[in-house]
């Protein structure tokens, strides 16, 4: 892993992207008990190391922003507008709601 991490390293630099020292051990289970799941292996190792600080990223040190709730949010957000706005829903799953209300 190391050596991928030296290789990630020379990428974002050579790219102009700055990142910082990853998180610490305490960061990272703060964020996953905040959050309520657990990073797998491999990204935990990579945010042990690396931190980028561009702001597409998602910021582990900031437990509790926007950004990060908005993250969290999108995939059911997304769902629940193809339901409403699109054909997504199984007759299996009985009769489509009929307000956005019901959907979430």
């Amino acid at each position: 892993m190391q050596n991928f991490i030296e290789i990630l390293r020379n990428i974002l630099s050579g790219q102009g992207i700055n990142y910082e020292d990853g998180l610490t051990e305490e960061e990272l289970v703060a964020a996953e008990q905040y959050y309520g799941f657990i990073f797998p292996p491999d990204l935990r190792d990579i945010l042990k190391e690396i931190l980028i600080k561009d702001g597409s990223f998602i910021n582990w040190k900031q437990i509790g922003s926007e950004k990060i709730k908005g993250a969290m949010d999108w995939p059911f957000d997304g769902f629940c507008f193809d339901i409403k706005n699109n054909v997504l829903w199984d007759d299996k799953w009985g009769e489509k709601p009929s307000t956005p209300l019901h959907l979430s």
